[in-house]
């Protein structure tokens, strides 16, 4: 399975985020003084040494940072068109063209914007790209210049009261259910430095769950993954993230995995399509549920478009899990199969109003066990040989609204169900249901 997949992500056209230090004709440390000096806000400087150079020569980032600062006797419209076109998927340079555009025929821009949304891969560009979209006036910012340094960070922080119907993780229905008000909290970190070959990063997501009437289901989760991406040929990176996570609920721990996944994806002018595969071996440590450990197998195939004011989302996902069939569960005897595979759809609508973002999320996934589970039924000691199929629905809706350039007021409402053909005649009632209404504060920081 990973031998195709590898082979199919050679295929693609993977996006590439690499800014500035290329080797070329022109030496590096002359592409390094543009830089530096755009970085400094002093394109005059840049126009000014632009004279000694052919800038057609330039490697495509740096030549898009001469582009936007109008280099005496060059047309700054070529060079971005000679720029994209050599790095297509370029969010530097896209950027830098959506900048120049903007500062010079305002309504001309929608189109590059639109694309800034389609192909960056950081929040602060899409962020931007949101603000011109939905028609906010910012010429008077578009010639404070970016952080172009080879190391990058990223941060996402996200702080909201909520409240659960239902406390407990769905793999916990064999207790009862648990309602209570709750405080989130969640930090998602990324730091990148960029080499001749490609990037490295380290990407660090943690999050805690305080639930004040169910402190039994206090949750706390951390997951780092360590992307590193090969630059192929132009436009075409390979991606491989080795991932290491560990949870913690209530006074115990609750799993611990590691794994590895390789993904690309291509960029078409009107939408984005990925793909990547993940596999991964967990090990749960609840000993209610440690038969649900095993290998997971996941393949995820996303398409994404992003019309004017609009972004949809579409997910696909299959994944199989093969764990080690149990005679004991949840202290009644049997064969109970514990390998299955799901079947995940996932779907995301988002309309820009003004300055409010509305959003709905529908969920779908299929669960079935890979064979028949054989047990007598608590109440008549009737043999039943049954199947285990899990039907998993989710709907949300959400709005935001900025509060600060990086700062978002964020609102939302979850419904989710489980129907599950074990239910309360059987050894454990599968089904599951709950709903989530909270209210936070999203914060998006970066050194650019």
């Amino acid at each position: 399975m990973m031998q195709v997949l590898i082979a199919v992500l050679f295929l693609l056209q993977i996006p590439f985020e690499k800014k500035v230090y290329a080797t070329n004709t022109i030496s590096e440390d002359f592409q390094a003084k543009i830089v530096k000096l755009y970085s400094d806000n002093q394109c005059k400087e840049v126009q000014k040494i632009s004279l000694q150079t052919n800038l057609n020569l330039l490697s495509p980032n740096v030549m898009a940072i001469a582009a936007f600062c109008e280099p005496v006797g060059y047309d700054p419209e070529d060079l971005f068109l000679k720029a994209e076109t050599a790095r297509p998927t370029g969010d530097l340079i896209l950027i830098l063209h959506a900048k120049y555009r903007s500062k010079k025929k305002l309504k001309s821009a929608t189109e590059l914007w639109q694309r800034v949304l389609l192909i960056a891969r950081n929040d602060y560009f899409r962020n931007i790209a949101k603000a011109h979209l939905a028609s906010e006036n910012f010429s008077e910012k578009e010639n404070i210049p970016l952080n172009l340094s080879p190391s990058t960070g990223f941060g996402k922080f996200f702080i909201a009261g909520k409240h659960q119907t239902n406390a407990e993780p769905s793999d916990f229905v064999y207790q009862p259910e648990a309602p209570s008000n709750a405080l989130t909290t969640r930090a998602d970190l990324t730091y990148r430095h960029w080499y001749g070959f490609g990037s490295v990063a380290i990407h660090n997501v943690s999050s805690y769950d305080r639930f004040f009437s169910a402190p039994q289901y206090n949750l706390w989760s951390n997951t780092l993954e360590i992307p590193i991406a090969l630059h192929i040929v132009s436009a075409k990176d390979l991606i491989f993230k080795p991932l290491v996570s560990y949870s913690h609920i209530g006074a115990t721990s609750l799993d611990f995995l590691y794994g590895l996944s390789v993904g690309g994806a291509v960029f078409h002018s009107a939408y984005k399509q990925s793909v990547q595969g993940i596999v991964y071996t967990n090990k749960v440590f609840v000993p209610e549920l440690s038969t649900t450990s095993g290998a997971h197998y996941r393949f995820e195939y996303q398409w994404d478009f992003y019309p004017q004011l609009w972004l949809l989302e579409s997910t696909l996902s299959i994944e199989h899990v093969s764990a080690k069939s149990t005679d004991l569960l949840f202290g009644s005897r049997g064969l109970f199969e514990m390998s299955h595979t799901d079947i995940g759809i996932a779907l995301k609508f988002e309309r820009e109003i003004s300055k409010l973002t509305l959003g709905i999320a529908p969920k779908f996934l299929f669960r079935v066990d890979s064979n028949d589970s054989v047990y007598k039924r608590p109440f008549d000691n009737a043999i039943i040989t049954k199947q285990r199929q899990d039907w998993d629905v989710s709907l949300q809706g959400n709005a935001s609204l900025p509060i600060f350039a990086t700062t978002q007021l964020y609102a939302w409402y979850e419904w989710r169900r489980i129907y599950s053909n074990f239910d309360k005649e059987d050894i454990v009632d599968r089904n599951f249901k709950n709903q989530t209404i909270g209210l936070g504060v999203k914060v998006s920081l970066s050194t650019y």
